[in-house]
């Protein structure tokens, strides 16, 4: 820890400012940045950060507003703030963001600039401020009125902006708050790259585990939250009828086929605010596609990889003569007989027993004996008990 305090005490030296500081003030700075580059998630950063932030500059409230998605709506799902009301993140994304005087210059801000430390009198006229709406009708009411903004940068791009305010009867930031600002702003640009890169190897290894219980499918097609395609083979390119849909989207998304697929996976996306994240993990689900034009197989497979709420892929493989053979000898080594065989690949599409009696030209009783027999011999007691042990064979056999 002295080393540090002598490379941070060095630094403010060749910038004049040593005397604003003393030795306490730096010691205290150098504990929280071992502190917050300890942190391993994002919530664990922004509670450990904005509790210290708080008494370290003893503001009224502050926040941290971490910037990794695409779009900064996406973003405020990751908003984090102390010291104001529950509503304040969704009242000020959907109705005053675009009135925000500050906004404009973090939107302005330029990753090359020598600033990362402002005062919030430094960025806007506070008599024009104090007379706009957006103070009026949002700043007053939560007693914010002096302020001091943190943009964190990696690359020439912000990663993050934090907020610190006081209210209107409390002194403004000063000189030194600034430096002690300045001095926090590596450690903190460090802890969040840390937790990025951490978020996004997380999310990698398990769409590997994925891809890896999903190699005996020929088909592969990855899409991200937004329905986007990430991976996509050149099985799946030809099974679709489509030219590869990596980088070209706009073509990708004219095809029947492939708006299918993504209804589906949105249906299933949309399904995580009504059941637990447990329920999808791991789970396929098998979907029989009603758009002609596929030139194999009408059968896909979708599997969630959930590692939050706020990132879910979708790993898509498509079915194949290899698949019913391998469910075939699997169900044989249960003693099951090739028309039980048949039933099962049918519920596994999600038929109903009168549709998959349709289908096999039976009648519904003749079903409901198969589907007997396949539990008795599974040791299954319904469609879901039946459905997770067939996952969990194929995901422990290989069957060639």
């Amino acid at each position: 820890m002295d080393q540090q305090l002598d490379i941070a005490l060095a630094d403010l030296g060749e910038k004049g400012d040593c005397e604003m500081l003393d030795y306490k003030n730096i010691e205290e700075i150098v504990r929280v940045n071992d502190l917050i580059l300890e942190c391993s998630s994002l919530p664990d950063l922004q509670n450990n950060v904005l509790s210290r932030l708080e008494g370290i500059f003893r503001t009224s409230a502050c926040y941290f507003h971490p910037r990794h998605a695409s779009s900064w709506r996406q973003d405020f799902e990751r908003f984090a703030s102390r010291g104001f009301p529950a509503e304040f993140p969704d009242l000020y994304k959907e109705k005053y963001y675009k009135d925000d005087p500050y906004a404009k210059h973090i939107r302005d801000f330029k990753g090359a600039q020598k600033w990362t430390v402002s005062l919030g009198e430094n960025l806007v006229d506070q008599k024009e401020l104090v007379e706009s709406k957006f103070y009026q009708e949002f700043m007053r009411p939560f007693a914010v009125h002096h302020s001091m903004l943190m943009v964190l940068t990696s690359e020439n791009r912000q990663i993050g902006l934090l907020g610190l305010f006081r209210s209107r009867h409390e002194k403004t930031f000063s000189r030194q708050d600034c430096l002690k600002a300045q001095l926090l702003e590596p450690a903190l640009t460090g802890a969040l790259i840390k937790v990025f890169l951490r978020k996004d190897l997380l999310e990698r290894d398990r769409a590997i585990e994925c891809i890896l219980a999903c190699l005996r499918y020929q088909g592969l097609l990855i899409l991200d939250k937004d329905m986007r395609p990430i991976l996509v083979n050149a099985k799946a390119s030809e099974l679709i009828g489509q030219a590869r849909l990596c980088g070209e989207q706009a073509e990708a998304m004219s095809s029947p086929i492939f708006r299918e697929i993504t209804m589906h996976c949105a249906k299933l996306s949309a399904g995580l605010g009504s059941r637990s994240n447990e329920h999808f993990a791991g789970r396929d689900s098998c979907v029989e596609l009603e758009s002609s034009g596929m030139k194999e197989s009408s059968t896909i497979y979708v599997r969630p990889v959930i590692n939050d709420r706020e990132n879910i892929h979708f790993v898509v493989y498509f079915d194949s003569e290899g698949h019913a053979q391998t469910i075939a000898k699997w169900a044989g080594l249960h003693g099951i007989t090739p028309r039980e065989t048949d039933v099962l690949l049918l519920i596994q599409t999600g038929l109903k027993n009168h549709e998959i009696a349709k289908r096999l030209f039976v009648s519904l009783a003749t079903v409901q004996t198969h589907i007997t027999h396949i539990f008795e011999k599974l040791e299954v007691r319904n469609r879901t008990g039946l459905l997770a042990r067939i996952q969990k064979d194929m995901n422990l056999l290989d069957f060639k």
